[in-house]
């Protein structure tokens, strides 16, 4: 092969890698581990669409980059001195 394909061949298969990372799917176990929380409580999460997953069959599964934003989004509304803590609870 010449050092063209070579070249092109290694940068299809560095984009595969990032489009994989980039779709990352987590089952609701998986998200829990991430959020230190319950697997019941990504479940409610859903649910209640604080938390967008999509419907697999048996359950559901979340993007990464969701979680991460989720994540961000909830860690924020916790340091957030502004934020009426029982307002958050009867909801």
């Amino acid at each position: 092969m010449t050092p063209l394909i070579l070249a092109f061949l290694e940068r299809v298969v560095q984009m595969g890698r990032e489009i994989l990372a980039m779709c990352q799917l987590l089952g609701p176990s998986q998200v829990a581990k991430l959020l230190d929380v319950h697997p019941a409580t990504v479940r409610r999460w859903a649910v209640e669409g604080k938390l967008t997953g999509e419907r697999a069959g048996w359950g559901r599964v979340f993007a990464r980059e969701e979680v991460q934003r989720f994540a961000e989004e909830r860690r924020r509304k916790r340091h957030d001195p502004n934020v009426n803590r029982r307002a958050e609870l009867s909801e």
